[in-house]
């Protein structure tokens, strides 16, 4: 077995069917799909019954997306793990891409593909199947100077080194996909596949990454593992790790100020203030305590995050 496709699953019946047959769609066939329900509450076992003997069923209470992508994880037999989520869409050439990087460069420890948006109401894109184009680094911080944006839909791990690793950080905040990347950091191999995408994401109201609270306290704990000392490559990599844990924390400080979130805002600020120094972000050092300086003029209450 060479992919193990793990998909978790909450309350997504209506759009679970279209993105398992994007998977079954695949050019590559040597693939398991390991589905775990995240303790669904609706029509979601009726949906997953009519695959029986074409995937494996996993269950469990409702902890999740990170939980359940670990639980996927334990049970997976594929030399590499490779993640959906139960609405997103992969293209038949997903998993073709990614081994056909994983043969020509030496087994990485990690790829990651691009992809493309589309709404929750619009009929899924299907780009053009372009010639493939990837870049090569040492390792996932080696990329800290291009800007790369990973989308969990769009990576494949080799299954031992996440495993080695322990996986997702089992919390419910967000931004347990880029915790998991950096404490993979000095992982050898990273393969960045930039044409053509690999998966669609679909954007709809509702979905987790839209709340800033849970941003904030998700970022908020990568910070603080940061700052004790909890990634790996130590001082030598240090700069690599801010320079990735900035593109996080400034625009989501941004967004905390402009939505009357003054506290959270200067909270992020003032624990990455000497990061954000040291990288001469000069215009983001100004801009924000005038956001917020703003906010306060303005008169504006705190009001919580949703």
């Amino acid at each position: 077995m060479f992919f193990s496709v793990v998909i978790p699953t909450h309350n997504r019946a209506g759009l679970l069917a279209e993105t398992l047959e994007t998977v079954f769609a695949q050019e590559d066939r040597d693939f398991e799909i390991l589905v775990v329900d995240d303790g669904s509450t609706d029509e979601t076992p009726e949906v997953l019954s009519r695959y029986a003997g074409r995937i494996e069923v996993l269950r469990q209470e409702n902890r999740g997306p990170a939980a359940a992508r670990n639980l996927g994880i334990e049970r997976a037999h594929g030399q590499y793990v490779a993640f959906l989520d139960s609405d997103d869409r992969w293209f038949p050439w997903t998993l073709a891409l990614y081994r056909d990087a994983i043969e020509r460069h030496d087994s990485p420890a990690m790829i990651a593909g691009t992809h493309v948006d589309f709404r929750g109401g619009e009929r899924p894109p299907m780009p053009a199947r372009t010639s493939a184009e990837m870049r090569v680094f040492a390792d996932y911080l080696a990329t800290a100077r291009d800007g790369l944006w990973l989308g969990t839909c769009g990576v494949a791990i080799r299954t031992d080194v996440l495993r080695a690793v322990g996986g997702f950080t089992g919390h419910a905040f967000n931004a347990e996909d880029s915790d998991l990347w950096l404490r993979l950091g000095t992982q050898p191999g990273f393969v960045h596949i930039a044409s053509p995408p690999v998966f669609a994401y679909r954007r709809h109201e509702g979905s987790a990454v839209g709340s800033l609270r849970k941003s904030f306290l998700g970022t908020m704990t990568m910070v603080a593992r940061e700052k004790s000392g909890g990634y790996p490559g130590g001082g030598a990599r240090r700069v690599e790790r801010s320079e990735i844990l900035t593109r996080h924390t400034r625009p989501l400080s941004v967004a905390c100020a402009r939505d009357g979130l003054l506290r959270e805002a200067l909270a992020i600020f003032f624990r990455t203030l000497w990061w954000n120094v040291r990288l001469l972000r000069v215009r983001y050092l100004f801009a924000l305590p005038c956001l917020v300086l703003s906010g306060l003029l303005r008169g504006e209450k705190r009001q919580p995050a949703v």
